[in-house]
This record gives C-alpha cells, sequence and structure tokens, in this order.
C-alpha cells in the first residue's frame, strides 16, 4: 500500500457487530497535509467513539501553521 502525508487513514465499516467488514478505503483526514494521530475517545455512556485529528497546513514565517480539526463519530443504528 502507498503511505502518503494525508492518505494514511482508512475507515472501514462493520453493520453487522464486527462479524465481517468493508474494504478499507481512504479518508480525507488532513486532506493531503502533514496530521499526527488522531485522538481516539470512547464514551462509555453512550456507546459512541470520537476521534479528532489536526493538520498543519501553510508554514508562517512568523512560526505558526494554518490547520483544520477533523472530528470523527461512529453512530449507532438501533
Amino acid at each position: 500500500m502507498n503511505h502518503t502525508n494525508g492518505k494514511n487513514y482508512l475507515q472501514v465499516s462493520s453493520s453487522d457487530y464486527g462479524k465481517s467488514w468493508t474494504e478499507p478505503q481512504h479518508t480525507n483526514i488532513a486532506n493531503g497535509y502533514y496530521c499526527p494521530n488522531p485522538l481516539i475517545f470512547y464514551d462509555v455512556a453512550h456507546d459512541n467513539i470520537i476521534a479528532i485529528a489536526t493538520d498543519r497546513r501553510d508554514h508562517n514565517p512568523m512560526g505558526y501553521f494554518k490547520g483544520q480539526i477533523w472530528v470523527y463519530s461512529n453512530i449507532l443504528m438501533m
């Protein structure tokens, strides 16, 4: 598999409680920019997974970066 900045994040999903999974698909996290590993949280009260990622782009001579924040969450269908 080809690994490049912003292209390493894959998404899979299951609709049968993890018995089978879809083929991995590239996400739009970072969209081609540098993106460190996302933070992943589990909300026990709501049985929910939340992933938060940030990317860095447009380095400024004053020493800071512009960037974006990506928030993903699973939604359980009952």
